[in-house]
């Protein structure tokens, strides 16, 4: 049945056109705001993000399995075994990225204004731009030069703008922001690189997220093996006790892994089969940051600096600049 769907679908033009790779990314980075959400609030609930990810990492990669056993179907056909390897390898690195930047990003979020700090981390969409450009083949114009030039003046802006109040925590937030940004430039280079290469098309989107998915398992379970003792095991027992905990927890990894694999792998694919693959981190990051900054004012009750506002302006139109096709 699956597999009569998965052809039916792949038949169809119109999930392999430019169009339902924009709407897919921007969906999916527009549900990337729950991340920042549950980043910001898992905390002051005295819920740590190590346990969040830790058991959102093994629900996420045991539903995909099941759901890929039960599909049965292959998932690796007729793709040549270093190309698999590299593919899975590629997406488990991003998972262990990925741990850091959600623990340093909450982290950071205790410390100073979650919107700029949501924004700053997010730009680093355009590091996999330019490799596009350097190594791939993606059209470099004017344009786009502005773009990424715009993108990194509101990093320069994000960085050198004053404190909130009086945080015990107070700079602290940029070092770990700024971090963050280091780290999700290296994991969405990765994640992007198999898709230009068409070895990797017979490597299934639910295969490559459950790589992620045990990816953030595997790191919060390393560095948290040589602190379990009594006190720490006691604290997670409790953690797990808690309805709230659950909550976060679904919402934060299982869910995010659904979406990605009905949306971000097919709308990858099709943005790279069309020669727009370095655009794809620009859509979901740029619908991401007007999304997250949308929820920082409304519900948050955030004011923005002036200085935010000219950063966050920057950085919205050059993402807007960085997505237009030549």
């Amino acid at each position: 049945m699956y597999q009569q769907l998965v052809s039916y679908l792949d038949g169809i033009p119109f999930f392999h056109s430019s169009v339902f790779g924009i709407i897919s990314l921007v969906f999916l980075g527009l549900s990337w705001c729950l991340v920042g959400a549950i980043a910001g609030n898992a905390p002051k609930k005295n819920i740590r993000m190590e346990h969040l990810l830790l058991s959102g990492g093994l629900i996420a990669a045991l539903i995909i399995f099941i759901f890929m056993l039960i599909s049965g179907v292959s998932y690796t056909s007729n793709t040549p075994k270093i190309a698999l390897y590299l593919t899975l390898a590629a997406f488990f690195a991003s998972g262990v990225c990925c741990y850091f930047q959600h623990v340093l990003t909450s982290r950071a979020m205790q410390n100073g204004p979650n919107g700029v700090i949501w924004a700053l981390t997010q730009s680093a969409m355009i590091f996999p731009f330019i490799a596009g450009i350097v190594f791939y083949g993606v059209k470099f114009t004017i344009l786009r030069l502005a773009g990424i030039i715009l993108v990194l003046a509101a990093l320069v802006i994000f960085g050198g703008t004053k404190e909130h109040g009086s945080s015990s925590g107070k700079g602290k937030w940029k070092l770990d922001a700024f971090t963050v940004l280091i780290v999700i430039s290296f994991s969405q280079v990765v994640t992007s690189l198999p898709f230009y290469y068409k070895e990797t098309e017979g490597v299934s989107a639910p295969l490559c997220i459950c790589c992620m998915m045990l990816g953030y398992a595997a790191a919060a379970a390393a560095l948290m093996a040589p602190k379990m003792d009594k006190a720490a095991l006691l604290e997670f027992k409790n953690a797990v006790c808690r309805r709230d905990f659950w909550v976060y927890c679904i919402l934060l990894l299982p869910t995010a892994a659904v979406i990605a694999v009905i949306l971000e792998i097919p709308g990858m694919r099709a943005m790279a089969d069309n020669g727009l693959g370095g655009m794809s981190f620009p859509l979901m990051v740029g619908s991401c940051i007007c999304g997250f900054s949308l929820y920082s004012a409304v519900v948050l009750k955030e004011r923005f600096k002036a200085a935010e506002l000219v950063a966050l302006a920057f950085c919205i139109g050059g993402l807007c600049m960085l997505c237009i096709a030549a």
